[in-house]
């Protein structure tokens, strides 16, 4: 009996050895739904991860063709400026820089003109920048430590006669060239200045724009210790300012249209 009882448990372990073989058999080759969703969530993951970077590396390459576009652009607007521009031999072959003054005095100064000679290299000077449309140098007259001048490479006699694309590319150089001025001298802040006409004070008639370095206390104006007045809101104060805009509106319109 007790053969016979040790046979069937013998029997009864196989029995459920050969049925847990069978199991781990079947479900090796068929996952269950647990693994099926593990699975699925990361090739789902995968795929939203490539599609991530291809985003990115378009972005980026659509970013940098921007970029360099607005540079081009930029380059483009000092290079071939907007707007009548005058042939360069025609204007700086003769070139009339001198008052009317200077004239009748000495006729040796019609046909003479200290920017224009710098610009064609035949006067020396000190420069601090230049590009295809303007150039600033050290004025050889400072009134101040690092005051300098910016200048158009074309002849213009004042303000009013520069185009206003040259006065564009003018102004637009003003903030790095301050920029390095003010930190080169030590100073705390500048002035922009324009001498537009003689009795404002301009002496060599060849546009050109003023940055003066300035120092706190450093008293180079005197008119800086005047009192200045209030405007009054009056009659008089508002007849100015219709005649401003009578003057205004006679312009051309394309010349009030036109891009700065």
């Amino acid at each position: 009996g007790i053969k016979q009882k040790t046979d069937r448990q013998n029997r009864e372990r196989e029995s459920h050895q050969s049925h847990g073989r069978l199991w781990i058999k079947q479900n090796s080759n068929s996952p269950t739904p647990t693994h099926t969703l593990l699975l699925s969530i990361f090739f789902t993951c995968c795929v939203l991860y490539q599609k991530n970077r291809i985003l990115q590396i378009k972005l980026k390459k659509k970013s940098s063709i921007f970029m360099e576009a607005r540079r081009l652009a930029i380059l483009c607007s000092h290079l071939n400026p907007a707007g009548p521009y005058p042939p360069r031999d025609s204007i700086l072959r003769v070139s009339d820089c001198s008052s009317s003054e200077d004239k009748a005095e000495s006729s040796n100064l019609q046909n003479d003109c200290i920017f224009c000679k710098i610009v064609r290299g035949e006067s020396p000077c000190l420069k601090l920048y230049e590009d295809d449309m303007c150039l600033c140098i050290l004025d050889t007259s400072p009134l101040i430590h690092g005051h300098s001048l910016i200048i158009p490479k074309l002849h213009y006699p004042t303000l009013e006669e520069t185009p206003p694309s040259v006065v564009a590319a003018m102004c637009s150089k003003v903030p790095l060239i301050s920029n390095a001025i003010v930190k080169a001298t030590d100073s705390d802040s500048f002035n922009l200045l324009v001498n537009n006409g003689a009795a404002a004070g301009q002496v060599i008639f060849h546009t050109h724009i003023h940055i003066i370095p300035r120092k706190e206390r450093d008293c180079l104006w005197t008119s800086e210790s005047l009192h200045r007045h209030t405007l009054k809101l009056d009659k008089e104060a508002s007849e100015l300012a219709s005649r401003v805009r009578e003057q205004l509106c006679r312009l051309p319109e394309e010349q009030l249209d036109q891009p700065s």
